[in-house]
């Protein structure tokens, strides 16, 4: 499933843990679509961001396109995650900044 997006923040990430082992990536928040959400209840409005993690080397990626915001069309698919179907991207391509 493809689907455009704006990434609002990119954060890198290089962490020890407490067990040891080690964690390092790109954290993302992204709004889906362009259009803001309206529900059908009339009660709630506006943009909902999403949370991710990629890849540490997305980060290199982001300042390619000159930083954040960026709009992208994302690849999704589905994946495991804590025991529930999830959503995640899998790979971007780069539109334009909305700078």
């Amino acid at each position: 499933m493809e689907q455009e997006i704006i990434i609002l923040s990119a954060d890198y990430y290089n962490m020890q843990l407490e067990d040891g082992s080690h964690r390092e990536g790109t954290s993302i928040n992204y709004v889906s679509g362009i259009e803001p959400i309206v529900n059908e209840t009339g009660r709630s409005y506006g943009y909902k961001p999403v949370k991710e993690s990629m890849p540490a080397e997305f980060i290199n990626e982001i300042a390619a396109v000159g930083g954040c915001p960026v709009k992208a069309k994302a690849t999704f698919v589905i994946r495991m995650s804590g025991g529930k179907q999830v959503l995640k991207i899998s790979s971007c391509k780069f539109q334009n900044s909305t700078k």
